[in-house]
Protein backbone atom coordinates (compact mmCIF):
# COMPACT_ATOMS: atom_id res chain seq x y z
CA UNK A 1 0.00 0.00 0.00
CA UNK A 2 1.51 3.72 -0.81
CA UNK A 3 2.16 6.26 1.91
CA UNK A 4 -0.30 8.73 -0.02
CA UNK A 5 -3.19 5.79 0.45
CA UNK A 6 -2.22 5.11 3.34
CA UNK A 7 -2.47 8.45 4.98
CA UNK A 8 -5.48 9.07 2.94
CA UNK A 9 -7.51 5.96 5.12
CA UNK A 10 -5.94 6.96 8.32
CA UNK A 11 -7.34 10.73 7.60
CA UNK A 12 -10.97 9.52 6.34
CA UNK A 13 -11.07 7.29 9.56
CA UNK A 14 -10.22 10.14 12.41
CA UNK A 15 -13.04 12.22 10.18
CA UNK A 16 -15.70 9.87 10.62
CA UNK A 17 -14.80 8.90 14.23
CA UNK A 18 -15.13 12.85 15.08
CA UNK A 19 -18.52 14.66 15.31
CA UNK A 20 -19.20 16.76 12.45
CA UNK A 21 -20.18 19.63 14.98
CA UNK A 22 -17.11 19.17 16.06
CA UNK A 23 -14.56 22.76 15.59
CA UNK A 24 -10.90 22.22 14.85
CA UNK A 25 -10.33 25.53 16.86
CA UNK A 26 -11.83 22.93 19.99
CA UNK A 27 -9.67 20.27 19.27
CA UNK A 28 -6.48 22.19 19.13
CA UNK A 29 -6.79 22.49 22.76
CA UNK A 30 -7.86 18.96 23.66
CA UNK A 31 -6.34 18.12 27.00
CA UNK A 32 -4.37 15.76 25.36
CA UNK A 33 -2.87 17.55 22.41
CA UNK A 34 -4.85 16.25 19.70
CA UNK A 35 -3.85 17.50 16.07
CA UNK A 36 -7.22 18.37 13.97
CA UNK A 37 -7.11 15.92 11.06
CA UNK A 38 -6.52 18.49 8.54
CA UNK A 39 -3.37 19.19 9.91
CA UNK A 40 -0.27 18.09 8.16
CA UNK A 41 1.15 16.59 11.01
CA UNK A 42 -1.52 14.55 12.53
CA UNK A 43 -0.88 11.98 10.00
CA UNK A 44 1.71 12.71 7.58
CA UNK A 45 4.81 12.56 10.31
CA UNK A 46 6.56 9.34 10.54
CA UNK A 47 6.17 7.51 13.73
CA UNK A 48 8.95 6.47 15.73
CA UNK A 49 9.63 2.86 16.45
CA UNK A 50 11.00 2.14 20.21
CA UNK A 51 11.45 -1.26 21.67
CA UNK A 52 10.03 -2.06 25.65
CA UNK A 53 13.07 -3.91 27.28
CA UNK A 54 11.41 -6.21 30.05
CA UNK A 55 14.44 -8.17 31.59
CA UNK A 56 18.29 -7.15 31.70
CA UNK A 57 20.18 -4.34 33.13
CA UNK A 58 18.57 -2.01 30.83
CA UNK A 59 14.92 -3.20 31.49
CA UNK A 60 12.32 -0.57 31.22
CA UNK A 61 10.99 0.64 34.51
CA UNK A 62 7.08 -0.34 34.66
CA UNK A 63 4.81 2.02 36.78
CA UNK A 64 1.14 0.47 36.60
CA UNK A 65 -1.50 2.68 37.23
CA UNK A 66 -5.27 0.95 38.51
CA UNK A 67 -8.58 2.77 38.04
CA UNK A 68 -11.66 3.04 39.46
CA UNK A 69 -12.22 1.12 43.11
CA UNK A 70 -8.67 -0.88 42.59
CA UNK A 71 -7.61 -3.90 45.51
CA UNK A 72 -4.32 -5.26 45.63
CA UNK A 73 -5.20 -8.84 46.42
CA UNK A 74 -8.23 -11.25 47.92
CA UNK A 75 -6.92 -13.63 49.63
CA UNK A 76 -8.84 -16.70 51.72
CA UNK A 77 -7.05 -17.19 55.07
CA UNK A 78 -7.67 -20.87 55.02
CA UNK A 79 -4.94 -23.93 54.59
CA UNK A 80 -2.10 -21.24 54.71
CA UNK A 81 -3.83 -18.43 52.61
CA UNK A 82 -4.46 -18.82 48.79
CA UNK A 83 -5.02 -15.91 46.33
CA UNK A 84 -8.44 -15.67 44.50
CA UNK A 85 -7.58 -12.65 43.05
CA UNK A 86 -5.01 -10.48 42.30
CA UNK A 87 -5.78 -6.75 40.52
CA UNK A 88 -2.26 -6.76 38.60
CA UNK A 89 -1.99 -10.77 38.51
CA UNK A 90 -1.56 -10.88 34.75
CA UNK A 91 0.75 -7.90 34.32
CA UNK A 92 2.91 -9.55 37.24
CA UNK A 93 3.22 -12.59 34.68
CA UNK A 94 5.18 -10.63 32.12
CA UNK A 95 7.28 -7.80 34.17
CA UNK A 96 9.14 -8.59 37.09
CA UNK A 97 9.16 -6.13 40.10
CA UNK A 98 6.77 -3.30 38.46
CA UNK A 99 6.09 -0.19 39.96
CA UNK A 100 2.39 0.00 41.47
CA UNK A 101 0.64 3.34 42.52
CA UNK A 102 -2.28 3.87 44.28
CA UNK A 103 -4.25 7.15 43.42
CA UNK A 104 -7.27 8.01 44.81
CA UNK A 105 -9.76 5.79 43.99
CA UNK A 106 -12.80 8.32 43.47
CA UNK A 107 -9.93 11.20 42.42
CA UNK A 108 -10.52 13.55 39.34
CA UNK A 109 -8.36 12.74 36.59
CA UNK A 110 -6.63 15.98 37.43
CA UNK A 111 -5.89 14.58 41.28
CA UNK A 112 -5.19 11.25 40.44
CA UNK A 113 -2.80 12.54 37.72
CA UNK A 114 -0.96 14.65 39.94
CA UNK A 115 -0.99 12.56 43.03
CA UNK A 116 0.51 9.62 40.58
CA UNK A 117 3.14 12.07 39.94
CA UNK A 118 4.53 12.44 43.44
CA UNK A 119 4.32 8.77 44.25
CA UNK A 120 6.68 7.90 41.22
CA UNK A 121 8.71 11.29 41.89
CA UNK A 122 8.50 11.58 45.53
CA UNK A 123 7.49 14.83 47.88
CA UNK A 124 4.54 16.27 49.01
CA UNK A 125 1.30 16.57 46.68
CA UNK A 126 0.26 19.86 45.10
CA UNK A 127 -2.91 20.05 43.31
CA UNK A 128 -2.21 23.41 42.01
CA UNK A 129 -3.67 26.97 43.19
CA UNK A 130 -6.05 27.44 41.19
CA UNK A 131 -7.17 23.79 40.33
CA UNK A 132 -7.79 23.39 44.04
CA UNK A 133 -9.71 27.08 44.61
CA UNK A 134 -12.00 25.94 41.67
CA UNK A 135 -13.21 22.66 43.40
CA UNK A 136 -12.90 23.95 46.51
CA UNK A 137 -10.55 21.41 48.27
CA UNK A 138 -7.12 21.42 49.51
CA UNK A 139 -4.24 22.53 47.98
CA UNK A 140 -1.24 20.13 49.68
CA UNK A 141 -1.65 16.41 49.92
CA UNK A 142 -0.01 13.51 50.81
CA UNK A 143 3.75 13.18 51.14
CA UNK A 144 5.66 10.50 49.40
CA UNK A 145 8.91 9.07 49.28
CA UNK A 146 8.81 8.21 45.91
CA UNK A 147 9.40 4.89 44.10
CA UNK A 148 11.62 6.34 41.06
CA UNK A 149 13.22 8.57 42.50
CA UNK A 150 15.82 9.18 39.46
CA UNK A 151 12.70 9.98 37.56
CA UNK A 152 14.00 11.94 34.53
CA UNK A 153 13.71 12.62 30.49
CA UNK A 154 17.20 10.98 30.65
CA UNK A 155 15.59 7.70 32.57
CA UNK A 156 11.94 7.64 31.24
CA UNK A 157 9.22 5.34 32.69
CA UNK A 158 6.50 2.96 31.35
CA UNK A 159 2.81 3.76 32.32
CA UNK A 160 0.43 0.95 31.93
CA UNK A 161 -3.17 1.83 33.01
CA UNK A 162 -6.20 -0.19 33.92
CA UNK A 163 -9.43 1.53 32.57
CA UNK A 164 -9.71 5.05 34.45
CA UNK A 165 -6.09 4.30 34.91
CA UNK A 166 -5.41 4.24 31.73
CA UNK A 167 -6.53 7.70 30.87
CA UNK A 168 -4.89 8.90 34.19
CA UNK A 169 -1.43 8.30 32.68
CA UNK A 170 -2.10 9.86 29.42
CA UNK A 171 -3.29 13.15 31.46
CA UNK A 172 -0.35 12.85 33.28
CA UNK A 173 1.73 12.77 29.98
CA UNK A 174 0.52 16.52 29.05
CA UNK A 175 0.53 17.83 32.45
CA UNK A 176 4.54 16.75 32.31
CA UNK A 177 4.47 18.19 28.82
CA UNK A 178 3.17 21.78 30.07
CA UNK A 179 5.41 21.44 32.88
CA UNK A 180 2.61 21.88 35.62
CA UNK A 181 4.68 20.62 38.11
CA UNK A 182 7.31 23.52 37.49
CA UNK A 183 10.43 21.20 37.99
CA UNK A 184 11.25 21.23 34.38
CA UNK A 185 9.36 18.45 33.23
CA UNK A 186 8.58 17.17 29.77
CA UNK A 187 6.51 14.41 28.07
CA UNK A 188 9.56 12.52 27.16
CA UNK A 189 9.88 11.61 30.81
CA UNK A 190 7.21 8.84 29.98
CA UNK A 191 8.41 6.08 27.32
CA UNK A 192 5.11 4.53 26.60
CA UNK A 193 1.73 4.37 27.73
CA UNK A 194 -0.03 1.17 27.74
CA UNK A 195 -3.51 1.08 27.86
CA UNK A 196 -6.00 -1.17 29.11
CA UNK A 197 -9.74 -1.22 28.95
CA UNK A 198 -9.25 2.13 28.50
CA UNK A 199 -12.75 4.81 28.04
CA UNK A 200 -10.58 7.01 25.92
CA UNK A 201 -13.84 8.06 24.37
CA UNK A 202 -15.79 8.18 28.04
CA UNK A 203 -18.63 6.17 29.25
CA UNK A 204 -22.44 6.18 28.84
CA UNK A 205 -22.69 5.03 32.02
CA UNK A 206 -22.35 7.70 34.67
CA UNK A 207 -25.58 9.01 33.04
CA UNK A 208 -27.40 5.36 33.27
CA UNK A 209 -27.26 5.80 36.74
CA UNK A 210 -28.36 9.41 36.93
CA UNK A 211 -25.79 12.00 36.00
CA UNK A 212 -27.97 14.92 34.21
CA UNK A 213 -27.10 15.03 30.44
CA UNK A 214 -24.94 18.21 29.33
CA UNK A 215 -23.78 18.41 33.05
CA UNK A 216 -20.56 17.02 34.96
CA UNK A 217 -21.50 17.30 38.39
CA UNK A 218 -25.13 17.60 38.34
CA UNK A 219 -26.97 14.67 39.68
CA UNK A 220 -30.92 13.26 40.21
CA UNK A 221 -31.89 13.53 43.32
CA UNK A 222 -33.29 9.74 42.70
CA UNK A 223 -30.83 8.30 40.84
CA UNK A 224 -28.49 4.99 41.95
CA UNK A 225 -25.28 7.56 41.41
CA UNK A 226 -27.04 10.01 43.79
CA UNK A 227 -27.00 7.24 46.46
CA UNK A 228 -23.85 5.95 45.60
CA UNK A 229 -22.35 9.65 46.92
CA UNK A 230 -24.49 10.04 49.88
CA UNK A 231 -22.99 6.54 50.94
CA UNK A 232 -19.46 7.84 50.16
CA UNK A 233 -20.25 10.30 51.94
CA UNK A 234 -21.54 8.83 54.83
CA UNK A 235 -18.41 6.79 55.22
CA UNK A 236 -15.90 9.69 54.92
CA UNK A 237 -18.02 10.74 57.70
CA UNK A 238 -17.41 7.78 59.97
CA UNK A 239 -13.31 7.92 60.35
CA UNK A 240 -13.63 4.35 61.17
CA UNK A 241 -15.52 3.50 57.87
CA UNK A 242 -13.22 5.79 55.86
CA UNK A 243 -10.03 4.11 57.28
CA UNK A 244 -11.36 0.54 56.66
CA UNK A 245 -12.68 1.85 52.55
CA UNK A 246 -9.56 4.06 52.34
CA UNK A 247 -11.22 6.52 50.02
CA UNK A 248 -8.64 9.40 50.72
CA UNK A 249 -11.18 11.84 50.35
CA UNK A 250 -10.57 13.37 53.83
CA UNK A 251 -7.23 15.05 53.62
CA UNK A 252 -8.83 16.76 50.56
CA UNK A 253 -12.63 18.16 51.42
CA UNK A 254 -12.92 17.24 55.41
CA UNK A 255 -15.95 15.35 55.05
CA UNK A 256 -15.09 13.80 58.19
CA UNK A 257 -17.33 14.75 61.21
CA UNK A 258 -16.77 17.84 63.38
CA UNK A 259 -15.45 15.61 66.40
CA UNK A 260 -13.01 13.87 63.79
CA UNK A 261 -11.65 17.13 63.05
CA UNK A 262 -13.93 17.30 59.88
CA UNK A 263 -15.96 19.64 59.03
CA UNK A 264 -19.28 18.25 58.44
CA UNK A 265 -22.45 17.89 60.37
CA UNK A 266 -24.42 14.56 59.93
CA UNK A 267 -27.30 16.08 58.33
CA UNK A 268 -25.04 17.68 55.54
CA UNK A 269 -23.66 13.58 54.73
CA UNK A 270 -27.05 13.12 52.80
CA UNK A 271 -25.73 16.31 49.98
CA UNK A 272 -23.57 14.73 47.14
CA UNK A 273 -20.04 15.11 46.29
CA UNK A 274 -19.35 17.05 43.68
CA UNK A 275 -15.98 16.36 41.27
Amino acid sequence: MSKLLRNFLRKKTLQNATYEETSYSDMEGSVYGALPVDSPMAYDEPIRDFKLVFEGENKDTFVLVPGLLPYDTIEIPLFGGFTIADYWGDVKEQIEDPCITSPSPFGSLHDRAVELYYQIKGGQVDYGLVHSHQFCHGQLGETYEGLVPNWSPDNPIVLIGKGYGATTALYLQHLLSTNFFGQHTAGQMIKGVICWSAPHRGSTLPYYLGLEPGSKCIVHPFSILQLLLSLIHLICYFTFLERLFNFRLNDKWGLASKSEGGEQSLWRCEDALCW
